[in-house]
């Protein structure tokens, strides 16, 4: 593909910043401000000034806002920044590393990325060879960017995806993605002034929408908006145009979007936490049995949570290993407990398998020869990214049933630390030692640790 014939395919995929005026993002304050930094560093910089941050990614679930910050980034860098869809179905390999390669030597310019996701995700679990054969010339296209000295030309990616703990390592490295912007959701005070702005172009009825807020834990904006105008539709099709929106249509609609199984939604809130707390203490179980103790476990309303450990800087093969098994304590604490398990450990196998590819790269595997993907990635061969992804695949199956193993012996001590945390959903320091010891934890002695017949360096 010629210069030309590239120019004329980025012209057709050119984009134009938002017309009209910007949409009020609530809850996003802390996203908005690192969006507008970054934007900043771009809008002012000089020739001979030091590198800028060219690669953001905005991160987050489905309708929290990422497409509406990326418009407010296009409106403040202006119309006189060219501006490019690169989705990936416009994309080949080939259109993808030439568009790169000739964006970093032009006038800046913008690549926008929805859903990187669809080509950035991690060679070690994709067997996609297209999204892998994608994920290649994006890689060489930033390094290519790199050589960039100039901070006034290049291009700048502002990538989205709702799955950021499946992206390939190398695509986050400094240097490639150096802006991550996370978009929460919104909060109890943010829900109810994302309904009030939603409604107020229509005539109701007086509303406590303190009660509609307290009713959508863990729902998107996107969600708020869809249920007032089921909220509307209601009242319109009782009484067509004047009629006012009422309490009934507002909750009703609610309930219809299936976000709530019951009217009592603290009992779904409950669901949500129980689910939490098994996972966590799963977790837990698995720590303290390599005789690891987080240092803190936090659950949220929202049905997530988080199990942190002590960071010891390098680990040997037999850490390395344990925390593999310790990723997968999660869902083997789900299943023990509530007898099923949930979306909630996509992030902990991502992490799993991440860690299993490392074991690969850093040569601590004696079953599978030592492989740097990123310096194999420079030459383009492919023949190991297949064995390498068995490989995987097979380690990360092991870890998972010794994890099963290890928190099934302790199934009591399990159930105990997750009822506490559902009475307490903080617990850290001094107060998650006792509430382990309380549960009744086992610690496994050197010995079993040693011979233990996954963690074992010669297993």
């Amino acid at each position: 593909m010629k210069h030309d014939d590239i120019e004329q395919w980025l012209e057709q995929r050119r984009v134009r910043p938002p017309e009209g005026p910007a949409p009020v993002l609530y809850g996003l304050d802390h996203a908005i401000a690192a969006l507008d930094a970054a934007v900043s560093r771009i809008r002012l910089a000089q020739p001979g000034d030091p590198p800028v941050p060219r690669g953001w990614l905005l991160h987050g679930r489905p309708g929290t806002g990422k497409s509406a910050l990326t418009g407010r980034a296009l409106r403040a860098l202006g119309p006189d920044v060219a501006a490019y869809d690169l989705a990936v179905q416009w994309l080949t390999p080939e259109r993808l590393s030439r568009a790169l390669a000739y964006l970093a030597e032009r006038e800046l310019a913008v690549i926008l990325c929805p859903e990187i996701d669809s080509w950035g995700t991690d060679r070690s679990w994709s067997s996609d060879a297209q999204s892998r054969k994608l994920l290649f010339a994006a890689l060489e296209g930033f390094d290519s960017l790199g050589r960039q000295t100039d901070p006034t030309r290049g291009f700048v990616l502002i990538a989205t995806t709702n799955r950021r703990s499946s992206l390939d390592s190398g695509l986050l490295r400094p240097g490639r993605i150096d802006v991550q912007i996370s978009c929460p959701l919104p909060g109890p005070a943010d829900r109810r002034r994302i309904l009030e702005s939603v409604l107020a172009p229509w005539p109701t009825e007086p509303l406590d929408l303190d009660v509609a807020a307290a009713q959508t834990a863990s729902w998107s904006p996107a969600e708020l908006r869809g249920a007032v105008d089921q909220a509307v539709g209601r009242a319109l099709s009782r009484g067509g145009r004047g009629t006012r929106v009422s309490q009934a249509d507002v909750m009703g609609s609610i309930r219809v979007n299936g976000r709530l199984d019951r009217e009592d939604a603290p009992e779904v809130v409950a669901d949500r936490l129980r689910v939490a707390a098994a996972h966590e203490a799963g977790h837990v179980a698995v720590s303290v049995w390599f005789g690891r103790i987080p240092t803190a476990v936090t659950l949220r309303d929202t049905g997530d949570g988080f199990t942190q450990g002590r960071e010891d800087g390098i680990r040997d093969e037999r850490e390395l290993r344990e925390m593999i098994v310790v990723a997968f304590g999660g869902i083997a604490g789900e299943r023990l407990v509530i007898g099923s398990g949930s979306t909630g450990s996509a992030d902990d196998v991502a992490q799993a398998t991440r860690i299993a590819v490392s074991l690969v790269e850093a040569g601590l595997q004696p079953d599978f020869p030592p492989v740097n993907r990123a310096a194999l990635a420079e030459r383009g061969p492919r023949a190991v990214e297949e064995p390498l992804a068995d490989h995987v695949m097979e380690t990360l199956a092991h870890a998972r049933e010794r994890a099963e193993t290890i928190v099934g012996m302790q199934r009591d001590a399990v159930e105990r630390l997750a009822e506490r945390l559902i009475e307490t959903p903080m617990l850290a320091g001094s107060s998650l030692r006792a509430a382990i010891e309380e549960a009744g934890f086992t610690v496994s002695t050197t010995s079993e640790r040693t011979t233990d017949p996954w963690t074992s360096a010669h297993s």
